[in-house]
């Protein structure tokens, strides 16, 4: 289990996630300094920012900051678990398995790549896959128990990583559409106060 190993590597990847964070954090700190003020002036007109709305946003942004959180501390433990199985099976032990366990063509598109790192998910996650799919006989992957803990990891981690994605596209998607009717809003304002017919003699 991850458990027993106490060394942590800090990777190029987990330095991007909590850098990441960092960013976020400084997001929300500016947020909160200006979430007192729920008037925006538009137009002329003073748009107000429903309470719902705003209680809304700070929940999806609080589980997006715990996406983030898991993830690296996911990223740990399988770079932890990935350490162990390099002591214990080689340099190459992904490959090993790849080999035992993947078609032809698969194997040759994995290994194709040069990074070690992605190499290594790459195989995981064409094995997973395969194990999805009934390509790949689940038993015989799961013979080995260290390599089964590890494709349980790295399906984990991606899943989580998949989450994260899609919260990202809904959370641009969300921003736009805010966007898009406050221009909106901001336009209707414009038009009414230039639409004011004089008055007639």
């Amino acid at each position: 289990m991850a458990s027993h190993f106490t060394d942590t590597f800090l990777t190029a990847s987990q330095k991007t996630q909590i850098d990441e964070i960092a960013k976020l954090d400084q997001y929300y700190e500016l947020e909160a300094l200006t979430a007192n003020n729920d008037e925006n002036i538009g137009g002329g007109r003073m748009v107000k920012t429903s309470a719902h709305s705003k209680t809304n946003q700070h929940e999806q942004d609080k589980k997006h900051r715990n996406l983030l959180r898991a993830i690296t501390e996911q990223q740990q433990i399988l770079d932890q678990i990935d350490a162990a199985m390099v002591a214990k099976y080689g340099e190459d032990f992904a490959e090993q398995f790849a080999a035992d366990l993947l078609d032809e063509q698969p194997y040759k598109k994995v290994m194709s790549i040069q990074d070690q790192k992605e190499r290594r998910e790459a195989i995981a996650e064409a094995i997973n896959d395969g194990i999805a799919t009934g390509t790949i006989d689940q038993q015989k992957a799961y013979e080995n128990p260290d390599f089964g803990n590890w494709l349980d990891k790295s399906s984990e981690l991606s899943d989580m990583r998949q989450r994260h994605e899609t919260a990202l596209v809904m959370a641009d998607n969300e921003a736009n559409e805010i966007m898009l009717a406050k221009d909106q809003s901001q336009e209707t304002a414009f038009d009414n106060l230039f639409s004011v017919q004089p008055n007639e003699p």
